[in-house]
């Protein structure tokens, strides 16, 4: 989720990254508050990933300046990539595609959100 997020920073140039031997503005803290599969509806047999993310940016001083969370759910547009439970069993890596696809979706929601200001 770290990744993703850094990632989704960088190309909006969103947040200024710092090493941990340099003073920082703040703290961010990502917490992946659910995580699963699920349907799209009760009868399909592809399950899809989804994830439920709150970003919380603090300053020095532990004052909360920007929290949002956000969903990425099975009926999101942006989440493409659903399987059936064997599918997964039988290529592990399409775990890791499908999940990648929406750490990616809530880190781009996260970063366009703190880019605007909400």
């Amino acid at each position: 989720m770290k990744a993703e997020f850094f990632k989704a920073a960088a190309a909006r140039n969103s947040l200024t990254l710092s090493d941990s031997a340099s003073p920082a503005q703040g703290d961010l803290l990502l917490t992946v508050n659910v995580y699963g599969f699920g349907q799209t509806q009760g009868f399909s047999a592809l399950l899809y990933p989804m994830i439920n993310v709150t970003a919380t940016l603090k300053r020095p001083n532990g004052e909360i300046a920007w929290q949002r969370t956000e969903f990425v759910t099975p009926l999101n547009a942006e989440n493409k990539y659903g399987y059936e439970f064997e599918q997964y069993m039988k290529d592990p890596e399409l775990i890791r595609k499908a999940i990648t696809n929406v750490m990616a979706t809530a880190s781009n929601l996260l970063v366009e959100s703190l880019a605007a200001g909400k």
